[in-house]
């Protein structure tokens, strides 16, 4: 047993440093203490469970320095493209790029123009089985470009220039968020041949969610296929609405954690990477990854099971007045099975962390 924790506090200092140099204030201005060596604090947290957690690895996709390789300008979005790849939208470089795990480019979509699959400023990406879509966050306009060949078309124009998210249901119909929309708590879906909106003011109210459902800084992901799961950015509340009819099923409830309730951050992400697991970014310095949890003054690990259950918790200090200003601002998340991907949008160094815990139950005690 002493064996494994030292191979954990090995690996989650290695996270520990990473966190460290990643971070800056929310000026965008580097903060020159995240770069001052540290030595955390870690500590072991019970909580009533039996599950071992294991940080198998976690570490930098890319370079923090223009000499090291991958520089991004701004992370607007990150999604997978498979098992060993990811695109990042960037709309300060004006680029759509796919790397691999290590931060290799290896393909670029699209470009800066007006014609076909030309894009004034990428900002949201969306992948299925055959193609990435990018929705243009200057002009509105949805691309789709194939994954196998990179060719790309303009799909619509002028559709939603101020969304926050957008989503595609199985069936090719896309939903969207535009929060400066006169009701805002409409959903715009894009049935051909003219886009459809619907409002879920009257369906949340229904359902006990009040009148605050989402709102600048919400999201949403598809779940099982025709479902959009909406994040309830002021409750920690999530909602199933059908991509179709905008009718709302069933309802994820926090609310009755006490710490839950002292949470009042805003949702900037939401992710379905696998089977019962769920990820969710927060405004501030908070995310969710699946049944994973990071904190900027303590970074915590907390596992919850389907029935968000607490089931045990990993901590480490930075330790020191102050070190929470030194906390990197999160951005979006991707997750690929075991695999998930942080963006870290601080200029002037934004960056993606790649990271993987492994969960597993201890042998018997005998």
């Amino acid at each position: 047993m002493t064996g494994m924790k030292t191979w954990m506090v090995g690996r989650l200092f290695v996270l520990a440093f990473w966190s460290v140099v990643a971070g800056c204030g929310r000026e965008g201005v580097p903060d020159e203490r995240s770069l001052a060596p540290r030595t955390p604090d870690i500590q072991l947290e019970p909580m009533p469970s039996r599950i071992e957690l294991q940080l198998a690895s976690a570490g930098e996709v890319g370079s923090l320095h223009a000499g090291g390789g991958t520089l991004f300008g701004f992370l607007s979005d990150v999604v997978p493209t498979s098992d060993s790849t990811f695109v990042i939208v960037d709309p300060r470089m004006q680029e759509v790029t796919e790397l691999d795990w290590s931060g290799r480019r290896l393909r670029s979509y699209g470009r800066r123009g007006s014609g076909p699959g030309e894009f004034a400023q990428p900002w949201l990406a969306q992948v299925d089985s055959t193609s990435l879509l990018i929705l243009d966050g200057a002009s509105g306009g949805l691309l789709e470009y194939d994954l196998a060949t990179g060719a790309g078309r303009t799909v619509a124009d002028g559709l939603a220039s101020g969304a926050t998210w957008f989503v595609r249901a199985a069936d090719g119909r896309l939903v969207w968020w535009e929060p400066q929309r006169a009701d805002p708590l409409a959903l715009s879906s894009l049935a051909a041949p003219l886009p459809v909106r619907y409002s879920l003011r009257r369906a949340a109210v229904e359902s006990g969610f009040g009148d605050r459902l989402v709102s600048d800084g919400g999201a949403a992901c598809v779940w099982k296929g025709q479902t959009v799961l909406v994040a309830n950015v002021w409750a920690y509340e999530l909602l199933e609405v059908d991509a179709r009819t905008g009718a709302v099923g069933r309802r994820f409830v926090q609310r009755d954690d006490p710490v839950v309730r002292e949470r009042r951050d805003s949702l900037t992400g939401l992710t379905v990477p696998g089977a019962g697991s769920l990820g969710l970014v927060c405004s501030d310095h908070l995310v969710v990854l699946g049944l994973i949890e990071l904190h900027s003054r303590d970074i915590v690990y907390d596992f919850y099971d389907a029935a968000l259950r607490p089931l045990a918790r990993l901590r480490f200090r930075r330790g020191g007045t102050g070190d929470s200003a030194n906390a990197a601002y999160p951005g979006y998340l991707a997750g690929v099975g075991a695999d998930w991907l942080v963006t870290y949008r601080n200029m002037p160094y934004p960056v993606v962390l790649r990271f993987r815990v492994h969960r597993s139950e201890p042998a018997p005690a005998r």
